[in-house]
Parts: structure tokens; sequence; C-alpha cells
């Protein structure tokens, strides 16, 4: 015969599985918080701006240096804003939110053609403002009458992505 303090103890009690639910959600939430893939996913794609942004600026220069100091045709040392693009397009609607194009979409697939770049690199995001449709990549070429060149994406996440040399 079982005395009353005896009891069969089977499985865990309510309150026990609402503790131990309650600690996992707070380690997941903790986790989630500290590793925020949308931060992640935004700083990719910023590097990958950087790379392309690098890669085009030594192409062009590249270019440059091996043609005794002459541009790719169309580009000239005015100013003038160009979006990099594997067509001449001077009326393709372009829309960028950290660069200014005030020329249209230029031709730049001489530079992979020639070997000085394997392709042309396109924004991570395929924008719709600057769709292959136009030709264009989401860079953005100008040669200040200075001489200096700069390239910049369209679209950085964080910060605007520009170089000059």
């Amino acid at each position: 015969m079982k005395t009353k303090n005896q009891r069969n103890q089977q499985g865990f009690t309510l309150v026990e599985l609402l503790i131990v639910i309650a600690v996992i959600a707070i380690l997941a939430a903790v986790a989630f918080v500290a590793i925020d893939p949308a931060t992640r996913i935004n700083e990719a794609q910023d590097s990958e701006r950087w790379s392309a942004v690098n890669a085009v600026m030594d192409a062009f220069l590249e270019y440059t240096v091996d043609n005794d100091g002459t541009y790719l045709t169309g580009v000239s040392a005015d100013g003038s804003s160009y979006m990099v693009a594997s067509t001449t397009n001077a009326s393709c609607s372009v829309t960028c939110s950290d660069a200014t194009v005030d020329s249209g979409c230029l031709d730049f697939d001489d530079l992979a053609t020639n070997g000085y770049i394997s392709s042309l690199p396109v924004d991570p995001d395929g924008d719709a403002n600057f769709s292959p449709t136009d030709g264009g990549t989401g860079y953005v070429l100008s040669v200040a009458t200075n001489g200096i060149v700069t390239v910049s994406a369209c679209n950085g996440e964080a910060d605007t992505i520009t170089i000059g040399r």
C-alpha cells in the first residue's frame, strides 16, 4: 500500500516546462540580436561594391596608361559623370542615391573585351533604377578637369562608396 508521501512522479510539471521555454526564448532573442542578419547582409553588399569600384578604377586607369593617356571613347575630362554600362545610351534613365549621373550610360565593354577586367560588375542589389535593359551597372565614373578619376557606387548601404585617383 502507498502512503501519502509516495506519489508516482512522472514527467515535468507545467511550471518547469514554462521556465525552460522562457529561458530558450530569451537565449534565442539575445542570439538573434547579436547576429543581426540584416546588418551582415548590408556589410557584405558594401564590401562587394568596394571591390567593384576598385576593379573599375584599376581597369580604367590601366586602359588609359596602355593607350598613352587616351580615355575610353566618349569619356572626357570635363567633370561629366557616366554610368558604367554595357551599351552607350545617352538617355538611359538612371537614378543614383549616392552619385550623380549627368551624361547617361556609356559603353565600358572595351575594358572587358581588352582584358582589363573580367566583366563589368553589376550592383549586388540589381536595382531597377539601373537595370540591364538600360545597360547600367550601378557604378558611376567621372574625370575632373584636373585629371582626377572618380568611381562611385550608386547605392551604398551604410556609407557613400567613392574612390578617386
